[in-house]
């Protein structure tokens, strides 16, 4: 599931670093800003989980930040944790007066800081719905939060078998945008049956509220994959690209658009076959070709194409580019651009050259290397034009992968000759029997 965010405000670049490299081990996608103007412009659209805020920022306070993001219904919910230098009771009260649900004096410990970040979530997080049954569901645990729901295992009892069931956060449910957008995800999802989407079941009002039945995905994100191994092998890697890219492909030939392709929104069973998942930010053809342009970014900053970057009109070449820089994390080990926030990655999406790392030779092979930087070519006509041209560069690249390791294709265990692991006619994924 799509993971937690969490902006933290500091003019102290030593603290930046030190929050979001441990937030980030923690699973959390960090966003580091320097001052308050910046942060309250980006809060204007953005919705993080929660908000780190230093009181002692250069141009808007902190205590002023906060003051406005709790006296706005659309950001009121947001937990914000303060932080200072001064530790008088004075300058204390004012924090809490002014809005904010925890304090940090500094200097403090990192588990300090990752403990008071997991209660504060855990205060604004859905409660189960009170009807044990809901409609023949019987609830489990919590297994995911995105931007707007919130997402349980489930069990349908009428067929006996394990389900998702996001809901709809109370604090969007009374707001028009988030719920069309919620209402919209749950329709598009419907609209496709793919073995590499994660499928739609059900959805419905309850209490006031609404909910969305999905398929259960026993397993893991390529995300979870990535902050636990650091990359992926490249056969893995392109095995699971080619999957998306083929849903994707199903998805364009029924006039969608994705809009938020990243590894956390690519799902791992725990046979290893790959789920897209999250249609949010979802889009119909026809939606695309008759809105306006707009300032308001959807999508993921170290994943998004340039044209969906400035809030320009974008179609399926914005999904591929999207899948090109997933790519390009799971074989390098970090996203093609990183920066001290998200607007500094967005403008590197824009203008810089395609980042090709010194060892990339180590790292990637050519083919690979060649298929990730035509998908990730700013300009969209430099691109795949579709996503099924992306499947077949991808099976050429596995191919002949296949053809160079031909000699490898058999290896010994014990007394057993088994199929080679480098073999990709076969799932690479399981264990040779």
């Amino acid at each position: 599931m799509t993971a937690k965010h969490v902006f933290v405000i500091d003019d102290e670049a030593r603290i930046c670093s030190l929050v979001r490299s441990a937030l980030s081990k923690c699973g959390f996608e960090v966003t580091a800003l320097n001052s308050g103007g910046k942060a309250l412009e980006l809060l204007q659209t953005a919705r993080p989980d929660l908000v780190i805020l230093d009181i002692g920022l250069p141009d808007v306070s902190g205590l002023d930040v906060c003051r406005k993001l709790k006296h706005s219904p659309a950001t009121s919910q947001i937990p914000v944790i303060m932080l200072t230098g001064r530790r008088d009771q004075p300058h204390i009260e004012k924090a809490f007066e002014n809005g904010a649900d925890d304090f940090i004096p500094k200097p403090f410990e990192i588990q300090v800081l990752e403990a008071k970040v997991m209660v504060a979530l855990r205060k604004t997080a859905q409660p189960v719905p009170e009807d044990p049954s809901f409609r023949g569901y019987l609830f489990g645990p919590k297994i995911g939060e995105g931007g707007m729901g919130v997402v349980y295992r489930a069990l349908q009892v009428a067929l006996r078998r394990p389900v998702a069931v996001k809901i709809l956060q109370d604090k969007f449910a009374s707001d028009k945008n988030s719920v069309a957008r919620f209402v919209a995800e749950a329709r598009l999802a419907a609209a496709l049956s793919h073995p590499n989407i994660v499928n739609a079941i059900d959805f419905g009002r309850y209490k006031g509220g609404y909910f969305f039945v999905m398929e259960f995905v026993d397993g893991c994100s390529v995300n979870d994959t990535l902050l636990k191994n650091g990359s992926l092998a490249e056969d893995e890697a392109l095995r699971i690209t080619r999957a998306v890219a083929d849903a994707l492909e199903h998805a364009r030939s029924r006039g969608l658009i994705h809009g938020d392709v990243k590894p956390a929104n690519v799902l791992l069973t725990s046979e290893g076959v790959p789920k897209l998942a999250d249609l949010g930010l979802a889009r119909t053809v026809a939606d695309m070709k008759y809105s306006q342009a707009s300032s308001y970014i959807m999508g993921t900053p170290h994943y998004i194409a340039p044209e969906q970057a400035r809030g320009d009109k974008y179609d399926c070449r914005a999904d591929i580019y999207s899948l090109g820089a997933t790519l390009f994390h799971m074989v390098v080990g970090c996203p093609p651009f990183t920066g001290v926030d998200a607007w500094d990655v967005i403008d590197m999406h824009q203008r810089l050259p395609r980042p090709w790392p010194d060892g990339w030779e180590d790292l990637v092979s050519p083919s690979a290397a060649a298929l990730i930087k035509k998908a990730m070519a700013i300009a969209p006509a430099d691109r795949y034009q579709t996503p099924a041209e992306m499947v077949h560069s991808l099976d050429e690249v596995l191919k002949k992968r296949g053809a160079l390791l031909m000699e490898r294709r058999t290896f010994v265990v014990g007394s057993r000759t088994m199929p080679s692991p480098f073999d990709t006619t076969d799932d690479i994924t399981k264990a040779p029997a």
